[in-house]
């Protein structure tokens, strides 16, 4: 049985059902009637979500950050690499992101448009010209070339070695 009331012994710290004393109970059967929770208004925060946190433990409010647009915080150049970050509207998270390099120095953060390391579309959807498709194709193109010949005149040694 659960006991909602109960005296607490000054002396002994022993727990009773009545205040005379005479009916021990033990811990595991006491009923503590609850607060209710302390939730502040301060958010708490991790890389993925916000929450308001209980002094009990419990998270409240939880959910996904909620972003504003990237800003260049450090604008990439041709030997060093960039940052941008964006805040969470909701509880001031503040995500960074590392931006690559540009390829060369004709390039800017315009041209690339903060698109981060993976230099996939830039961040408004628009797709890249093909022109600088091109201009970035150009060297991967020119070395595959490249290793193809030598290729091509090695098999031709080869072949001209075994024929004498």
């Amino acid at each position: 049985a659960a006991f909602p009331a109960y005296f607490v012994c000054e002396r002994c710290g022993k727990f009773f059902a009545d205040a005379h004393s005479s009916e021990e109970i033990s811990g595991d059967n006491l009923v503590i009637p609850a607060t209710g929770h302390n939730v502040p208004a301060t958010w708490t925060n991790d890389a993925l979500n916000h929450w308001h946190l209980c002094d009990c433990g419990e998270k409240f409010d939880a959910a996904a950050h909620t972003y504003d647009e990237w800003t260049v915080t450090r604008a990439p150049s041709t030997t060093d690499s960039g940052l941008r970050s964006r805040t969470c509207t909701v509880c001031g998270y503040v995500q960074t992101e590392t931006v690559a390099p540009l390829a060369n120095p004709d390039e800017t953060d315009e041209d690339d448009s903060a698109a981060g390391e993976g230099n996939e579309s830039a961040s408004d959807g628009a797709q890249p010209s093909m022109g600088d498709v091109t201009r970035r194709a150009l060297p991967y193109v020119a070395l595959t070339a490249l290793v193809s010949l030598g290729l091509c005149g090695a098999a031709l040694l080869l072949r001209k070695k075994r024929t004498r």
